[in-house]
């Protein structure tokens, strides 16, 4: 009886498992290589990410410093404003102080105690800036309006128009008192000339030219200006007539 064959090597089958597990490794290489994309892809996932947080803080840290600095401007400028209290006591003062003058006023202690009763001293400016008083100014009977002449021009009696005289004549008044001789003189400046042009066309060339002439005119020029000029409490207010400037052409 024949033996029976020994049994094959099952080599084919380690054969058919390298074939499988070589049929397997393309799946786990496969997982790796997944992986490694995603770790690829993280930092372009991550970076705008990162930079939008970046962004925020350091908006959030600009913002704040701003704010700061707001309050700090804004301090600063309560600080210089007067306070309520400020306010109400410098209010408070200038009350008194205008019920102070007006007391002065009313019982006779304050500027109006002045003599010339228009509420400051003699000589001296009032409260309103007024020009001094001078009692001593020469007072020209000539208004120069505007910077012009103050002379008076005269055709003497008998030149025909053909000669005259040039005078410039001021008034200084009688009465320290009288305080209101300038302002009645600049008035009244149209009288004056008319009374100092008819007595002087009244003498000749020749009558002009005598020495004692001159002061025969201001003589009858004073007389004439204080009639002219006279009110109630000073009937002599003219003290002294002066003829500063005589030209004869």
């Amino acid at each position: 009886m024949a033996e029976k064959p020994a049994p094959a090597p099952t080599q084919p089958a380690a054969a058919g498992d390298a074939a499988a597990g070589h049929g397997a490794a393309p799946e786990g290489g496969g997982a790796k290589s997944s992986k490694s994309s995603l770790l690829t892809l993280l930092p372009l996932v991550l970076m705008p990410v990162l930079c939008a947080g970046a962004a925020y803080g350091v908006s959030v840290v600009f913002l704040k410093k701003i704010e700061e600095k707001q309050k700090d401007i804004l301090a600063k400028v309560v600080g210089e404003l007067p306070s309520a209290d400020a306010k109400t006591a410098k209010a408070g003062a200038h009350g008194a102080a205008a019920k102070a003058d007006a007391h002065g006023a009313a019982d006779g202690h304050g500027d109006a105690k002045a003599a010339d009763g228009h509420g400051a001293p003699k000589g001296k400016a009032g409260a309103a800036g007024a020009k001094a008083d001078d009692p001593d100014e020469a007072v020209p009977i000539v208004a120069a309006e505007g910077g012009g002449p103050t002379a008076v021009t005269v055709n003497p009696k008998g030149t025909s128009g053909k000669r005259y005289l040039v005078a410039e004549i001021y008034v200084k008044r009688l009465s320290l008192e009288d305080t209101d001789f300038k302002a009645r003189v600049e008035k009244k400046t149209k009288q004056l000339q008319e009374i100092t042009t008819r007595e002087l066309e009244s003498y000749t060339i020749e009558e002009l030219q005598k020495p004692g002439t001159k002061n025969l005119i201001q003589g009858k020029l004073l007389a004439d200006f204080n009639r002219e000029l006279t009110v109630h409490g000073f009937a002599s207010p003219v003290g002294r007539v002066i003829i500063s400037k005589w030209i004869m052409q």
